[in-house]
């Protein structure tokens, strides 16, 4: 028998997490932009500071002297605004590429708890992708069909947590396909490939060094991200009859806090 008290309650869990999630992306972009201003008058000066040293260094002497000339002021000038904007630059390029991992961590905690919201709810929609999956002749024996099948769903949620984002969506829609003229979230469209390019732009900061490569059309795309969770949980909901319990997600909230 379906446990929809329980899901209700998973559901909602679900969606407070992902408010709460992209919350932590939001402020670290706010604290960050309005940060900038002080943060880059305060490494001017020491940027500054550390260049005056330079000239009575005598290993540094010749950034600022001919072979017999005084120290040249424009080349201390240059040197010290480009510390700063080097600085500035990696530190935005770091924030954007934190705001993209975080992101797409949330979409993908989002994408496979969903999963599980489906399992209880509408077991029977997994059931082609686990009919030929086998049991333990003791499963079949002590175990009814409802619960040899739930064990079979939960072994393959499991697998479906090691799974890239891309698949764990891609079983999603196939748990959940679209009903024709689906549009809970207005102006938004699924695109996997560009999913897949915000995807492998994550892939590239975390795993090729790319820290301090900036990334482009990063507002655009969290704001894509963000609009696909929404659109998942919308699809859950219209598929499956969850619902959020305001009363449960207040006290979640709370509780929480």
């Amino acid at each position: 028998m379906r446990d929809i008290a329980n899901a209700d309650e998973q559901f909602t869990e679900v969606f407070r997490r992902f408010l709460t999630n992209w919350s932590v992306v939001t402020s670290l972009r706010q604290v960050a932009e309005a940060g900038m201003p002080y943060a880059e008058r305060v490494l001017a000066l020491e940027h500054s500071a550390a260049v005056e040293i330079i000239p009575n260094d005598p290993q540094g002497q010749t950034l600022f002297r001919g072979n017999d000339g005084p120290p040249d002021p424009e080349l201390a000038q240059f040197l010290r605004a480009g510390m700063t904007t080097t600085a500035i630059a990696h530190a935005r390029s770091s924030i954007d590429a934190a705001s993209v991992v975080f992101a797409q961590a949330m979409l993908d905690d989002c994408a496979w708890s969903l999963h599980k919201i489906c399992a209880v709810l509408r077991p029977q929609d997994w059931e082609p992708g686990i009919d030929n999956k086998q049991i333990t002749l003791r499963s079949a024996r002590e175990k009814d069909y409802e619960a040899n099948r739930m064990e079979l769903i939960e072994s393959k949620i499991k697998a479906i947590e090691r799974e890239s984002l891309l698949d764990k969506i891609d079983s999603l829609f196939r748990l959940c396909p679209p009903p024709v003229g689906f549009n809970p979230v207005d102006g938004y469209a699924y695109d996997r490939t560009r999913l897949e390019k915000i995807d492998n732009d994550r892939h590239r900061v975390v795993h090729s060094s790319g820290y301090g490569t900036p990334l482009t059309n990063v507002e655009n795309d969290l704001v894509f991200l963000k609009r696909t969770a929404s659109y998942l949980i919308a699809l859950v909901s219209a598929r499956c009859g969850a619902r959020i319990d305001s009363s449960r997600f207040t006290s979640q909230a709370s509780a929480r806090d």
